[in-house]
């Protein structure tokens, strides 16, 4: 499509898209939409142009190499990029850690196994997300004193209402293993669900030390 393109076999590119503009790998569907666009424009046909650039910036994914490149085109022919339109308002800080603790305990508390009574809600790590809307990524947990084990979970919830809006299953381990969280980057996605991502430092009570890289997408 690229070498048709610019060649300017114009038909010849767009015929090559068909083949991919509906595959289920977002990175070429989008692409294909991407080249289909200079090649409708190479035809005269601006409206068909404007239409696969609007196409490929609805598929292709906000992450992945060919995003940027194809949100200039959208602008180039000034088509509807709203996908591309970064988030409006900058990130909120997140609250003390008594108010946090106030909105997820009860749905922590809620969730954590039946057969145990658990206690001491908190928060162990608190980041400002985009969400798309502003909100914060929290991991926190409750706790059973016999045996002793306690369950973490991973929360997103809405800056503006302070409201839980979505909470991961809890996952269990002993009280006696000691982990530290670092947050080594806040990736928001335009219209889409932000990830974080964290290195994970424990120790457990035969003072093994392990270290993992989580990505949590929100």
């Amino acid at each position: 499509m690229f070498d048709a393109r610019n060649a300017k076999r114009f038909d010849e590119a767009i015929c090559l898209a068909q083949n991919s503009i509906n595959a289920a790998d977002k990175v070429l569907a989008g692409a294909s939409h991407y080249e289909a666009s200079y090649a409708w424009e190479g035809l005269g046909c601006r409206e068909n142009a404007v239409a696969a650039i609007e196409e490929a910036v609805r598929v292709r994914p906000s992450d992945k190499n060919g995003w940027k490149e194809t949100c200039v085109r959208c602008g180039e022919l000034k088509a509807s990029c709203g996908p591309c339109d970064a988030p409006k308002t900058e990130r909120i800080a997140c609250p003390e850690t008594s108010s946090l603790v106030s909105n997820v305990g009860p749905a922590m508390l809620a969730q954590a196994p039946s057969d145990a009574t658990w206690t001491t809600p908190s928060v162990e790590l608190c980041v400002p997300i985009g969400l798309p809307q502003n909100g914060w990524y929290v991991v926190a947990r409750v706790v059973q004193e016999v045996p002793d084990r306690d369950f973490q979970f991973h929360l997103a919830l809405d800056a503006a209402t302070s409201k839980v809006l979505a909470m991961s299953e809890g996952g269990q381990r002993s009280i006696r293993e000691m982990c530290e969280l670092k947050v080594l980057a806040v990736k928001d996605h335009a219209g889409g669900p932000s990830s974080v991502v964290l290195d994970e430092d424990c120790m457990d009570k035969m003072e093994k030390a392990s270290k993992s890289k989580l990505t949590v997408t929100i």
